[in-house]
């Protein structure tokens, strides 16, 4: 899935968020790159991100999607890499 966003995502992070009926959203991961990314705790690695800069773009691919994906997902395009599992 893509998220677009309205301005530049260049030297931003992009978090993707996975939030289930009746429960809060949880965090999956942020991508800066292939090298600069980070898995939330306990998420699988079928979730994986990607980015196309020259789109403002960020995606969330889940390979081998399950019936327990079910889900809202939403991203969030930051400046750095602060991220907390912490549900507030």
């Amino acid at each position: 899935m893509s998220c677009t966003a309205s301005a530049s995502i260049s030297n931003r992070r992009v978090f993707w968020y996975q939030q289930k009926e009746g429960n809060p959203p949880r965090y999956l991961l942020g991508y800066y790159s292939d090298s600069g990314k980070h898995q939330g705790t306990g998420v699988p690695d079928r979730f994986s991100g990607s980015r196309d800069d020259s789109k403002n773009a960020g995606y969330l691919t889940i390979k081998g999607v399950l019936t327990e994906d079910e889900a809202h997902y939403y991203c969030a395009v930051w400046k750095d890499d602060k991220h907390s599992d912490a549900c507030l």
